[in-house]
């Protein structure tokens, strides 16, 4: 029994050791890469339809302001536009794709929702579940906008809407954001 007890007291602190070495490698890992733009493997299938979703304002300090006064949460990005600053939610799952921005009622100024794709594709997007219009941008790999859908309504659902070309980015905005933003077909934004 004596053994015992001390083989699991070793291992105790064997996995303390492991997991205090593990905490302090991610903090690294976090702390260097926070600037580095979001890239993911390639291995999803293209064809995919995405439903859209929106960043509600109002619970999140940061919203009145895109994350300039406080650090952006892993799940958030700043995407930078010729005239500002957004700050854009994460979509880079199957899960979060699918759900998008569905069943929220609103998107605060400034921000929008990011999705990510795991290769460049045709990717379809609709208004399941809306509540609002949407701008959406559909982004290339080299981060260059390929094409901009303006005012998309609720009411489209169950239309699908396709990119002009293959993209592994497209970003949703509140309608009428792109233009604020200038945002255009060819733009370069900074993911």
């Amino acid at each position: 029994m004596q053994s015992h007890h001390h083989t699991r007291f070793s291992r105790a602190s064997t996995t303390v050791f492991v997991s205090v070495t593990l905490i302090v490698v991610v903090w690294l890992v976090i702390t260097i890469t926070k600037d580095v733009p979001l890239t993911l493997n390639q291995s999803d299938s293209a064809g995919q339809t995405a439903s859209t979703t929106s960043l509600t304002g109002g619970s999140d300090p940061a919203a009145a302001h895109p994350a300039l006064q406080q650090p952006v949460p892993p799940q958030f990005r700043l995407v930078q536009a010729p005239k500002g600053t957004i700050r854009v939610e994460i979509a880079a799952t199957d899960a979060a794709r699918e759900r998008g921005l569905s069943n929220r009622t609103s998107l605060s100024a400034d921000s929008g929702m990011l999705f990510v794709f795991p290769n460049a594709g045709m990717y379809g997007f609709w208004m399941k579940d809306m509540h609002f219009p949407l701008d959406m941008v559909w982004i290339g790999a080299d981060q260059k906008v390929s094409g901009v859908l303006p005012n998309v309504a609720p009411g489209s659902y169950p239309e699908i809407f396709y990119p002009p070309t293959d993209i592994l980015y497209v970003l949703e905005l509140p309608a009428g954001s792109a233009a604020e933003h200038a945002i255009a077909t060819g733009t370069l934004l900074t993911i």
